[in-house]
């Protein structure tokens, strides 16, 4: 399963240190996280599947 991890970019990172960055930047966008619980995970490896997890909106976060 592919994973995007979220890493606040600092200046000393983006300036002094720019050899460190390894992928794409692009803004943060509350829409696209998706947060996962125990249970989901649970559930993913009983059945086999990759777990489901649910969107910041679905799980009562306001975006914007």
């Amino acid at each position: 399963m592919k994973a995007q991890v979220f890493v606040p970019l600092y200046d000393d990172l983006m300036y002094e240190h720019p050899e460190l960055i390894q992928g794409p930047i692009r803004a943060f966008d509350p829409e696209s996280v998706v947060v996962f619980t125990a249970e989901d995970y649970d559930e993913a490896i009983s059945s086999g599947t990759s777990p489901k997890g649910a969107s910041l909106a679905e799980c009562g976060y306001k975006c914007g």
